[in-house]
């Protein structure tokens, strides 16, 4: 019996300086069309699954924030932290000034999920 555990990560890519609001009144609730979860989208923001790779893209001008959902189970060893931290890498590579303003836990659709939020 092979044991499978769902995170759920929440990465923020900025690609401009800015301040990030605190509380923000949501304008809609984007549903994942795969059922796996539901959020809040503040006015002026738009929601929509990327056309490439298992990803929600919550955007608003250049700033941008990626939710994925990814099951692990002993053939897909990555943890939640890797994940994040791969993808902070990546970006790193194609932005050399990003710097990160803030990581953190925070619970998403239920689960215990991570998030980064670098800027560039």
């Amino acid at each position: 019996m092979q044991i499978e555990h769902t995170f759920v990560c929440g990465f923020a890519v900025l690609s401009i300086a800015m301040s990030w609001p605190v509380a923000a009144v949501a304008q809609t609730t984007y549903q994942d069309p795969k059922g796996r979860f539901e959020v809040e989208v503040p006015d002026g923001w738009n929601a929509a699954p990327d056309t490439q790779v298992d990803m929600t893209i919550i955007r608003r001008g250049a700033a941008e924030v990626d939710v994925s959902v990814i099951r692990q189970g002993k053939r897909t060893p990555m943890t939640a932290q890797q994940f994040v931290d791969s993808t902070v890498t990546e970006f790193k590579q194609q932005c050399p000034t990003l710097a990160e303003r803030q990581r953190g836990n925070v619970t998403l659709a239920g689960h215990k999920a991570i998030y980064a939020l670098p800027t560039c």
